[in-house]
């Protein structure tokens, strides 16, 4: 006779690291991501989850790379930012190099977290870069990359609603 498991899944607490209110700007998460990662010779992804009030619930490094890259799998984040019940997140990452300014490799990720978080109601508020040695930080809200990927993923989705509709014909 088979037998079936019976199993769950749940975050587990490795370390508490600091207490904060809340996240209301980038120079906040900056400065924890920095205290966190800053100082690592290899590159570092991880999220913050945040919950309705952007009060840090938890923060996880979901990628450890070598010197100049980190291969980020999108599923671990989205994974963790559901068990978390986050109401939005905040993605981050080290430049080794010290030089803060995202790559197109970087860029293209954030671009790919949005989307999928998307599918989940998530929002990603922001994608911080820190560098070793640089005590100055790079947000992409800040810059309004991530203005310019909600729009393109917002004309996608209307796009892709016009190309349901015509497809399959659909008439209200």
């Amino acid at each position: 006779m088979n037998e079936i498991n019976i199993v769950s899944l749940k975050l587990v607490k490795d370390k508490t690291f600091k207490e904060i209110d809340s996240l209301t700007n980038q120079n906040k998460v900056g400065a924890i991501v920095k205290d966190l990662i800053g100082d690592s010779n290899k590159e570092m992804f991880g999220v913050v989850c945040l919950d309705t009030k952007l009060k840090p619930t938890n923060i996880s490094i979901t990628a450890i790379g070598g010197i100049s890259i980190c291969h980020v799998n999108l599923t671990e984040i989205i994974k963790i930012s559901l068990l978390s019940n986050a109401y939005r997140i905040i993605a981050f990452h080290n430049h080794p190099s010290g030089d803060l300014n995202p790559s197109f490799s970087d860029i293209v990720t954030t671009y790919e977290l949005m989307k999928i978080a998307s599918f989940f109601d998530i929002k990603v508020e922001d994608h911080i870069i820190v560098g070793f040695d640089n005590d100055n930080i790079f947000s992409m809200n800040a810059n309004n990359i991530i203005n310019k990927i909600n729009e393109k993923i917002i004309l996608e989705n209307a796009k892709s609603s016009l190309l349901v509709e015509d497809e399959f014909d659909l008439q209200l």
